[in-house]
């Protein structure tokens, strides 16, 4: 039973070496090496210490372009202020579990709750979105009053309401709606493909 599982678990890294993870200093640099575009990844990041896991996701649905060939995003692992700090910081490593590439096609399995979150909720962010447009043409209050309107914790809908509000704290309300708009068109985009 157990030389199964860990051929299963070979088998299972070797799937992702399309995005690859690489860890120095706390940071996290993922890097698409595949030959497409990737639509959306998670990743398991393990406290080498002893603290733990957790998942960690990059969610391109929503923009015009996937993660290019190439490309890589970078996820801090240490809080600034533990940085700044001076706290001893602890050894992590990182391991790729799911990615979906832009011609819908997918590696990896669909179980996770991240992944089962990502792919089962685009319709309800893009949702979300949709009302965060309506809102604005009503004026500022109504916009600001959605921006604030609860969310599921730890779903999509409440990290991408964290990033809106973040986006709208540092450029305004303006450039925030100018934002949204390129989201719900890069998702209604996507949809209208038929691979999603």
């Amino acid at each position: 039973m157990i030389k199964s599982l860990t051929v299963m678990l070979f088998a299972a890294s070797s799937l992702f070496a399309q995005v690859t993870a690489s860890v120095s200093n706390g940071v996290v640099t993922y890097t698409n090496a595949s030959k497409q575009q990737v639509v959306a990844f998670v990743a398991s990041v393990t406290d080498t210490d002893g603290q733990g896991s957790f998942p960690y996701s990059h969610e391109f649905y929503f923009k015009t372009n996937g993660m290019v060939p190439g490309e890589s995003v970078t996820f801090d692992v240490i809080a600034p202020e533990d940085r700044a700090s001076g706290v001893t910081l602890h050894t992590y490593t990182s391991s790729v579990t799911f990615v979906q590439y832009a011609d819908g096609t997918t590696d990896g399995s669909k179980t996770s709750p991240r992944v089962a979150d990502i792919l089962g909720h685009r319709k309800d962010v893009t949702a979300m979105l949709q009302n965060y447009h309506d809102a604005y043409l009503k004026g500022p209050s109504a916009f600001l009053a959605e921006l604030q309107k609860p969310q599921p914790a730890g779903t999509s809908m409440a990290r991408m309401q964290r990033h809106i509000v973040s986006f709208n704290a540092g450029y305004g309300s303006l450039a925030t709606f100018d934002y949204i708009n390129a989201k719900l068109e890069a998702a209604k985009l996507r949809e209208a493909s038929g691979k999603f």
